[in-house]
């Protein structure tokens, strides 16, 4: 509370994502070593949800499904660190501000869910289950310097360039399947098991380098690869 949204001055950079003018915010030298932290509600902040949802399931005489389809949107301001390293969480500073609304939490637009089982004969059960969504919202942090700003009280300043839901992770594409055969002896009962996850080998990227700069998109974590388990239960 000791450095105000009037201790910041505008100054006019080149967006690096698509040259456009904008504005970054240089703090008043005299502010810069005055600290009073006040934790407080920001009234202005706010997130919005809306969404629609539909399901079906029904059973058939050798195999039982069931499906459902979410189309939802989460927009609103981000309220902590999450999501931008660095950006912090004071709102006094007009930079964290910047492009702050946009799509906030698990905001994937389209999810697409389903099921089966389905009774095969000779007492094999063929199930499996299908996972599609759209990508989560990316961000985009510019670190401005004193090369980009000189002067700049803060030497660097955290800048989320783009707002969030204009950059994408990939649509991730999951399917699981099994097979359980049953071989009953007596009161033996062996039930081998079969079990593919990702069976189409999806590689969405799930994290990746936010940092405007050489190293910006690079994958930092995917989704796991094709898994084949085998396995079985024997009761008696």
């Amino acid at each position: 509370a000791a450095a105000p949204p009037s201790a910041y001055t505008p100054v006019t950079i080149a967006n690096p994502l698509t040259g456009q003018p904008m504005t970054v915010y240089n703090q008043d030298p005299a502010t810069r070593t005055s600290v009073r932290q006040v934790l407080t509600t920001v009234a202005d902040l706010s997130q919005t949800y809306n969404g629609v949802e539909f399901q079906v399931n029904t059973r058939l005489a050798r195999a039982t499904l069931f499906g459902g389809l979410t189309i939802g949107r989460d927009y609103g301001d981000q309220d902590s660190a999450s999501s931008c390293t660095g950006c912090g969480t004071d709102f006094n500073n007009p930079n964290n501000l910047t492009n702050n609304r946009g799509a906030i939490g698990y905001d994937s637009t389209y999810q697409i869910r389903g099921g089966w089982t389905y009774r095969l004969p000779y007492d094999v059960q063929f199930s499996g289950s299908i996972r599609e969504a759209t990508g989560l919202p990316q961000s985009r942090i510019y670190t401005v310097t004193q090369s980009v700003v000189p002067g700049l009280t803060q030497v660097t300043q955290n800048i989320q360039a783009a707002p969030r839901g204009d950059f994408r992770y990939p649509w991730q594409n999951l399917v699981d399947i099994r097979f359980v055969k049953v071989v009953k002896a007596g009161n033996l009962r062996i039930e081998p098991t079969l079990d593919v996850f990702n069976l189409f080998n999806d590689d969405a990227i799930t994290n990746a380098v936010a940092n405007v700069g050489g190293s910006l998109g690079r994958p930092s974590a995917i989704v796991m690869g094709r898994l084949v388990r085998i396995g079985g239960r024997i009761a008696f």
